[in-house]
């Protein structure tokens, strides 16, 4: 697999099951800290009216495995560079900002892209899981992408990086 640079990424990861979708990280995206800047990382968390049928979900279209349950409405999913916590919260509670949650197809301008080997053997697979197809797999100068909805509403994207990766956009602009 190719990370956005166009490098060779290798994660370890190379044994996992076959039925899993593997990530690997480029080791560019891994940010060194220094004694005067604590380390940092990140965890998605995801809201979704029924936790049970968001792990259903994620753990069919995306191969992530159930880590640890915090009761019936809190579940982490491991199997991505970060943790996946799935919140249980209703429609209409409030969110940030006082906007209303709500579970139809939504903009949002942070999404997730999933890097992927093939994608169209992962749109079939999201596809499979009941993910909502936005716009069919397409070929870009970076690589191939097709765009998604989970079953609540939250757009992502599947991509697969060519050989340069984002660095294709550099002699374009």
């Amino acid at each position: 697999m190719r990370s956005p640079d166009g490098a060779s990424a290798k994660s370890g990861t190379e044994d996992a099951a076959p039925s899993r979708i593997t990530l690997t990280l480029h080791p560019g995206y891994a940010r060194s800290a220094t004694r005067d800047e604590p380390a940092m990382t990140f965890l998605l968390n995801i809201d979704v009216p029924d936790v049970g049928t968001a792990t259903t979900f994620y753990t069919e279209a995306f191969g992530l495995t159930v880590g640890r349950r915090f009761g019936a409405d809190f579940v982490e999913l491991l199997g991505w560079p970060a943790p996946v916590y799935l919140l249980s919260k209703q429609a209409g509670t409030v969110g940030a900002g006082g906007d209303r949650r709500r579970y139809e197809r939504h903009w949002t301008p942070v999404h997730i892209d999933v890097v992927v080997d093939d994608v169209d053997a992962a749109v079939a697979r999201a596809l499979g899981a009941g993910a909502i197809l936005e716009a069919p797999a397409r070929d870009a100068p970076y690589g191939r992408i097709a765009m998604l909805a989970d079953p609540f509403g939250h757009g992502f994207c599947l991509l697969a990086f060519s050989a340069q990766g984002y660095d294709a956009l550099l002699g374009s602009s």
